[in-house]
């Protein structure tokens, strides 16, 4: 009972951090966070429908907006569970990558989704890619 409790608080902070964090974050949740004027909100919203771009400008908060997601990220870091995975990828494999957001992403530091948060937060002229570059959180392997 003891292991499937912390798997289950495991997974709970890996959902959210998935949704609201990285290069596979939502993109409502990227939507949310890109400012008005970005080109890249304009592409994203280019792919949709009238009836789903109406829908954007007038949602409710983003799931992502209930959560303080530094401490969620610092909360899943102090894991036991996700220490021992840690441990076990020590020298690249199946655990280093699977305790990451996603392959393109970078290692989680406990400050990691804010800052990629920020950086969507702030890339107006920019690709995202080239944002990620120049912010420095692109996975370097």
């Amino acid at each position: 009972a003891a292991r499937a409790h912390e798997l289950y608080k495991f997974m709970q902070s890996w959902s959210i951090l998935k949704v609201c964090c990285g290069a596979e974050m939502s993109t409502s949740r990227r939507i949310e966070l890109l400012p008005g004027d970005s080109p890249i909100l304009h592409k994203i919203m280019q792919g949709r429908q009238q009836q789903q771009q109406q829908q954007s400008q007038s949602r409710q908060p983003h799931i992502c907006s209930k959560h303080d997601i530094k401490q969620v990220e610092r909360t899943l870091l102090a894991m036991p569970l996700y220490r021992r995975l840690k441990s076990t990828g020590g020298g690249g494999g199946r655990f280093e990558e699977i305790i990451k957001l996603s392959p393109s992403d970078g290692e989680l530091s406990g400050d990691y989704c804010s800052s990629y948060n920020d950086m969507v937060r702030s890339c107006r002229r920019h690709s995202l890619e080239r944002c990620i570059q120049r912010d420095g959180l692109k996975k370097t392997s």
